[in-house]
This record gives structure tokens, C-alpha cells and sequence, in this order.
């Protein structure tokens, strides 16, 4: 008797404790999820349509490609890069090569390429564009043979949630690895049952990208995608990062950030800056009839406008331009405040326009100040980017040549966009730099960022530091190098106080890691700007300068918004004076009337 009521309780016991793995299991799966099957078979549906959209599209795309050894007081440090710029061409299934032009043709077929390079023992082997743009074509996609069930194996995983996302894990394996295909998980959102990430390795991409990795690593791949239109899910976000054998001994590896964006068709701004009115201090001249001509000064500004607007418009349609955005805002409001506590006057209205590529440049074209996103990325601050745009309006200020007039003609722009990439620069001379980085001191000097100026100062010695290593990411396209190659801004008053820049020290953060900032909509190249987390301890590991890191976007469900036009963006004031500037410091009464400056001011 004692026996029986012993094994009761026994079985009581474990029936109850059995009671919550038993809830945690149905847990797993939501209720009102369809069966594996169906949801495999809604999500290949969902997967054929994406490829088959894809054929009409021709996004823009870009890899950063770094290379990294090990490092006694950081985990890795940065050794070399490579970068790479092409548009994909959905009908004929290619990337053509946007930075390799050769006179003669319109652009570089994927086979006509070729980047010489070191191999992962030191010695020189030769890397077609063909070999990486077609990898980078393998990333898009888990297979652009599809995943069918008759060859690939799916086993259900979890249920997780990827940012607003209810997603479903499947892990994928082919059925016949000898024949090649993607083995790794996917993830299904649980409302049209698309493919929004798939982690793992591609034969394909390893075959494509070998010299960049050791003989026996594989690469690893994580591939986002975002609802970035109604019903229109892109490939957004890629990363791939070199892993080595189990048990291997540290060695140097290869990561790289790859971007897609331009999904949509741009059009051109309809601005109305361009055009060009007189007007009479003292009220028009008596005995003149209506001037229907301008007079020669007018009539070369509005050449150069002419320019800028060709140029604009060209960047707009390559898909190297987005929507003017508020990160635009914030930046002219830095203008703003170093012409008014300068008390400068410019002839005409300075903007600020952000290029949507990595590579690290400036550049000035007519009024308008060009920042790559990269280069806002990596600054570590707001009087980092004010020291860049202090520089820029130097120019603008000492009146040196804004813009080449020959881009006002619309045929300039009659040719292939790799044609124009190998073309257009606008850099000035030597001398004009030099007189510029002293015009740009002088200006930080007198503004309110001049006390501020301690991470700017070891921002420019990481750039001089990394320049000789980064001879890719730190290569303007268009522009001038940003690095301070002539130590003006060491030299200054004002930065003397900051702290020298050190590779190898954990808790120091002068530059940043590249996508740090700024949020990038794949489907027309819209830019959000977002507040870097740096923890308060940081890791040896975690210094990341100018570094590549994975991605871990916010994914959610697209949700119609209301167009913001550059138009109905605050008012920056502008100055009227001579042409092309005059300026004057402020007097010391000055300081009390100085008016609080329009847009955003502060870390972007």
C-alpha cells in the first residue's frame, strides 16, 4: 500500500512538472500560424515574386571590404579595404562596375574588370570585378534558383520577433550539397510570408570572393531586407564576415558592409533657386526702360546655378543624391551659426547636400556643401562636422572657383554614369587648400565650437592615421581629401588642449564606426539620423574607428508618410553683402544680441 501511494505521488508529480514544458512547447508556435508546409509554400511564392520584381529594378550598389589582423591590445586592427560601386541590372542579371570607366565604353561589364590585389599570404593575385560583383549578386537572395522544397530540406526552429516582426525560423539545408545552394536559416514574417533575413554560406560567394579569404575559411553571410514601399520588400543590408576552421589559430579575416538602395524611379528637384531678379537700392533709374537682359556679374551667377542644378539633377537620377532630409537641416544650421558668430556675410545662401555614398569627401559645388554619408558616420561629433563645413565656406569666403560652367551645358550629362564618376572633380589647388584650412581656423576660432574642439582635433589625426592603411573608404570621389595633411588644425590655438589620437586604446573614441549616424531607406535613398550608443565601459574589442560591423536594423512594416519637401523646411537666414562674401568679427558688445540659430544644432 505504501508502494502505491508512493508511485501516485510520483506520478502526480511528474505529470504536474511535465504540465509547463508541455505550455512552453505550444508556446513555440503561436496559434492560427499555418503548418510548416504552408507556410514554406507562401514563403517561396512571396520569394518568386521579390526576384521576379527585381528584374525591373537597378538599384545602386556599394561593399566595403576590410581587412583585419590581430592586435596585442585591441582584438583586430584595420590593415587595408577595397570598395566597389556598381547598379544592378535586373533583366540581364548583372552588377555593372560604376568605377572602373574605360574611354569607349559605356560602362564595365562584370568581366572586363580587374582589382589587383594581395591574397591572404602576402602574395599578389588578381581579382576581377566580375569575381566580386558576382558574389556580391549571390548576397541578395538565398537562391536565384528558388527554395524548393525538391531541393533544399526545412526543419522549423522558433518563433522570434525581428523589430515590429513576427517571424518564423527555419533552418535550410540542400538536398544535394555536391550541387552548390544556400545552407543556413531564414526568417518568414507571418503577414505576406517573406524572406526578411537569411544567415549562412554560399559555395558561390566563396568561390567568388577566395583571394579575399584563407583557403579553408567560408564567409558568412547575414542579408536584411525592408518593407521599404507598399507591398515591395528589397534586399537592404548584407553583411559577411570571414570564419575560420574550428580550433584554428587567430589569423587575420576579411568583414564587409554591403548597401542596396535606389529602388524607385527619382525625379528632379523643382527648385527655384535658379532664378535671378535685380534690385535697385534706390528704386529703379529714372530714363531706363525694363532691363530684359542681365548684366554680366547676375549672368555668370546664374551660369554657375545652372550648373550646380545639372549637377544635382545628375546625382538625383544616378541614385547618389536622396531627398533633401533634415539631417540636411541640422547641417546648415552649423552654417548658420559659424557665419552669425563670425558676423559673415555671403552674397548668397549656402545649403548642405549628403551624398549618399562611404567613401570619406567634401566638396563644394557653387553654394551648395557636399557631405558624404560616411563621413558623417564617423565624426564623433558636432564640432568635428563644423571644423569640415568651416573649411568648405572658407572657399565660398575667400572667393576661390566655385563651380566648372561648362556643366551648365545639359549635354555634359549625355553619357554613361561610370563616365562621369571617372570625370567630374571639384578640388582646388594647393595654395587655395592651404589659404583655405587657415580661413577655416580662423572661423572655428571665433565661433561658438572653439573651446570644443578636443575630439575634432584627434577625429583629423585618425584620418592621417588611417589615410595611409584606407586608401579605398579614405578616397574622395569627387571632392578633396578631408584629412588634415597640412596639421592646420593641430597647430591651432584652439585644439592644443585635445588628447593625441591612440590605435590601440579601448576607451577612446575619436572616430566612429561606418553607419554609426545615419539611416539609409534602400528605396529612394532617404536619410534618418540616429544617436550612436556607446556604453560606458567600452571593450578592447568594440573599438570600432572607421571599422565595418554587423548590421541589426529596426525592421518594420512600411506605413505611408507625408512627403517632406526641402521647401517647407525652417528658413535659414542669408546675409546680403558683397560678392562673393565679406565678413567682419563680431565687436565685443556683440555677444548679447546673438540670436539662437535655425535647425537642429547638436549631434546629428
Amino acid at each position: 500500500m505504501r508502494r502505491l501511494v508512493i508511485g501516485t505521488l510520483l506520478l502526480i508529480i511528474l505529470t504536474l512538472w511535465a504540465l509547463p514544458l508541455a505550455a512552453h512547447e505550444e508556446e513555440k508556435r503561436p496559434a492560427g500560424v499555418p503548418t510548416d508546409s504552408t507556410a514554406i509554400a507562401f514563403g517561396i511564392r512571396a520569394e518568386g515574386a521579390l526576384q521576379s520584381r527585381l528584374q525591373d529594378a537597378s538599384p545602386i550598389v556599394e561593399a566595403v571590404i576590410q581587412r583585419f589582423v590581430p592586435a596585442d591590445k585591441v582584438e583586430y586592427a584595420l590593415e587595408k579595404d577595397y570598395y566597389y560601386l556598381g547598379r544592378f541590372r535586373g533583366r540581364d542579371h548583372i552588377i555593372e562596375d560604376l568605377l572602373n570607366y574605360q574611354e569607349g565604353q559605356r560602362a564595365l561589364r562584370l568581366d572586363e574588370t580587374v582589382t589587383k590585389t594581395e591574397g591572404t599570404d602576402g602574395t599578389a593575385v588578381t581579382l576581377s570585378g566580375r569575381q566580386v560583383l558576382q558574389g556580391i549578386l549571390n548576397v541578395m537572395v538565398p537562391d536565384w534558383r528558388q527554395l524548393s522544397p525538391s531541393h533544399y530540406e526545412f526543419r522549423y526552429v522558433k518563433f522570434v520577433l525581428l523589430g515590429a516582426l513576427r517571424c518564423l525560423a527555419y533552418d535550410v539545408h540542400p538536398r544535394h550539397p555536391e550541387h552548390g545552394g544556400f545552407s543556413g536559416r531564414i526568417f518568414l514574417e507571418d503577414r505576406s510570408w517573406n524572406i526578411v533575413r537569411f544567415t549562412g554560406v554560399n559555395p558561390e560567394v566563396d568561390a567568388m570572393l577566395a583571394p579575399l579569404r584563407s583557403e579553408k575559411s567560408t564567409f558568412r553571410i547575414d542579408s536584411w531586407r525592408m518593407n521599404a514601399a507598399k507591398d515591395r520588400w528589397v534586399p537592404a543590408l548584407t553583411y559577411i564576415e570571414e570564419v575560420p576552421p574550428r580550433g584554428a589559430a587567430k589569423a587575420p579575416l576579411t568583414r564587409g558592409q554591403i548597401r542596396f538602395w535606389g529602388y524607385n524611379n527619382p525625379a528632379p528637384e523643382q527648385g527655384s533657386e535658379s532664378v535671378t531678379s535685380i534690385v535697385y537700392p534706390g528704386g529703379k533709374p529714372s530714363g531706363f526702360s525694363v532691363i530684359k537682359q542681365l548684366p554680366p556679374e547676375p549672368a555668370l551667377r546664374a551660369e554657375e546655378r545652372q550648373a550646380r542644378d545639372n549637377f544635382v539633377d545628375w546625382l538625383l537620377q544616378a541614385r547618389l543624391l536622396g531627398p533633401a532630409a533634415e539631417s540636411e537641416e541640422m547641417l546648415d544650421g552649423i552654417i548658420w551659426t559659424l557665419l552669425h558668430d563670425n558676423n559673415l556675410q555671403t552674397g548668397e545662401q549656402v545649403r548642405c547636400r549628403i551624398l549618399l555614398t562611404t567613401r570619406l569627401e567634401a566638396f563644394t559645388a557653387d553654394n551648395t556643401i557636399f557631405l558624404s554619408r560616411g563621413l558623417i558616420d564617423v565624426l564623433p561629433d558636432t564640432p568635428s562636422l563644423a571644423l569640415i563645413l568651416a573649411h568648405q565656406l572658407a572657399h565660398n569666403i575667400l572667393g576661390h572657383p566655385k563651380i566648372d560652367t561648362s556643366l551648365a551645358l545639359p549635354n555634359y550629362f549625355w553619357v554613361s554614369d561610370a563616365e562621369l564618376l571617372s570625370t567630374l572633380r571639384f578640388q582646388h589647388t594647393i595654395e587655395h587648400e592651404n589659404a583655405a584650412d587657415k580661413e577655416a581656423m580662423d572661423i572655428i576660432e571665433h565661433s561658438k565650437y572653439a573651446k570644443q574642439m578636443a575630439l575634432a582635433t584627434g577625429a583629423m589625426q585618425g584620418l592621417r592615421f588611417y589615410g595611409i592603411k584606407l586608401h579605398n573608404l579614405i578616397q574622395p570621389q569627387f571632392g578633396e581629401h578631408v584629412a588634415d595633411a597640412g596639421r592646420s588644425v593641430e597647430f591651432s590655438i584652439c585644439t592644443r588642449t585635445g588628447e593625441l589620437f591612440d590605435p590601440e586604446r579601448a576607451d577612446q573614441v575619436v572616430l566612429l564606426a561606418l553607419g554609426s549616424r545615419l539611416i539609409m531607406n534602400p528605396w529612394d535613398g532617404s536619410l534618418q539620423a540616429s544617436q550612436p550608443m556607446l556604453g560606458p565601459e567600452r571593450k578592447a574589442r568594440e573599438r570600432a574607428d572607421l571599422a565595418v560591423r554587423p548590421f541589426e536594423p529596426f525592421l518594420e512594416y512600411f506605413v505611408e508618410k507625408a512627403p517632406v519637401s526641402r521647401s517647407s523646411r525652417s528658413p535659414i537666414p542669408s546675409s546680403i553683402g558683397r560678392y562673393p562674401a565679406t565678413k567682419r568679427r563680431p565687436a565685443a558688445g556683440d555677444a548679447a544680441n546673438k540670436a539662437t540659430p535655425v535647425g537642429k544644432i547638436g549631434n546629428p
